[in-house]
């Protein structure tokens, strides 16, 4: 069966009486399968050394998620939360060694305020004001 044959019959499945659609979509998802691995075999991956492998990890957590247990959904959001931690850390270096090559100071603070929508910088400006107005 070629690509478009797959097509056609998986546009057709809603239309075929409803005994019939379960083992047409087997069929169908198993013709996929099949042409799928023959590619792999005629082209196997080509993924230079050092590149990533998932592109969007954000997004692939979205997606599969809702696909596990409990369990598995409170490791992923712990592998998630520590994949966000080392992303900040990254930014961060990033920010103090440009810091440092411009021969400023880095702060954590002015980092943060950086990553801040301008109005949420305003707040964060009132609210230091107002602290040291107090102390």
């Amino acid at each position: 069966m070629s690509p478009k044959d797959i097509k056609i019959l998986h546009a057709a499945i809603p239309f075929l009486h409803p005994n019939l659609r379960p083992l047409l979509t087997i069929l169908c998802n198993i013709a996929e399968c099949n042409q799928c691995m023959q590619s792999a075999r005629s082209r196997p991956a080509d993924i230079p050394p050092g590149e990533a492998l998932v592109t969007d990890t954000d997004s692939l957590f979205q997606a599969i998620t809702p696909l596990l247990s409990p369990q598995e959904q409170s490791m992923m959001n712990q592998f998630h939360s520590m994949q966000d931690a080392m992303r900040m850390f990254s930014m961060y270096q990033s920010f103090a060694k440009n810091a440092e090559e411009h021969g400023e100071e880095s702060n954590p603070m002015d980092f943060f305020m950086q990553m801040l929508s301008p109005e949420q910088q305003e707040t964060m400006d009132m609210m230091k004001g107002i602290l040291e107005e107090d102390s």
